[in-house]
């Protein structure tokens, strides 16, 4: 396949700016879930303090007090707007991420070591019980979401392989976005179809 050819001009996208509702609804729900998770740690907290017995009541309650940290990354993640800036003056690839007009990420890579833009999916299968509905018919309980993932890789001197995920700016797109991407860049698109993840995945 090889490189493509660049495009003339720079590119400067950016993702769809999130509605009110779902900065509402998602605000929401990362309170609830973060105020049970502080419960739970303040429970295992006193349980040491109180009983004093051993270690275990204030690990888990570290455990917890942990968790609305990862609750509002996701939530401020989700929810930012991401840009993506490709000057080939002066040889950068800039992904931003903004939440609410505030950016917060800032990931700088020089654009001639990108090596090839990478396409690949997988599948998350949840398993429930199965259902039988009004006619006599059983509904299976099995659903499965496909995960897809855009990443430009690049190799550096200093620092070796890096990678920039974009999957955010193809969601509505596809593939002919993606090789967009690429031509611009001047770099090879690679489909390698579906892999299969390694270690826990979280969709």
């Amino acid at each position: 396949m090889g490189k493509e050819t660049p495009y003339f001009g720079d590119l400067d996208i950016s993702t769809k700016n999130p509605d009110n509702s779902s900065i509402i609804g998602g605000i929401i729900i990362t309170l609830f879930f973060s105020f049970i998770c502080v419960s739970i740690g303040m429970i295992g907290f006193l349980t040491y303090i109180f009983d004093d017995i051993t270690m275990i009541p204030l690990i888990i309650g570290l455990l917890f007090f942990t968790i609305p940290f990862f609750l509002i990354y996701r939530l401020i993640n989700k929810l930012s707007t991401h840009r993506l800036i490709l000057k080939h003056d002066k040889d950068v690839l800039v992904l931003e991420k903004a939440f609410q007009g505030k950016c917060w990420s800032v990931k700088r890579k020089t654009l001639s070591e990108s090596v090839y833009l990478r396409y690949h999916y997988h599948t998350l299968v949840s398993h429930g019980s199965d259902s039988i509905s009004y006619d006599g018919s059983i509904t299976s309980g099995t659903s499965s979401r496909t995960i897809k993932k855009y990443h430009i890789h690049g190799f550096s001197k200093t620092e070796g392989e890096w990678i920039v995920e974009i999957s955010r700016f193809i969601e509505q797109h596809d593939h002919d976005k993606a090789r967009e991407i690429a031509k611009y860049i001047g770099i090879e698109f690679r489909d390698e179809g579906e892999v299969q993840p390694k270690g826990l995945v979280i969709g």
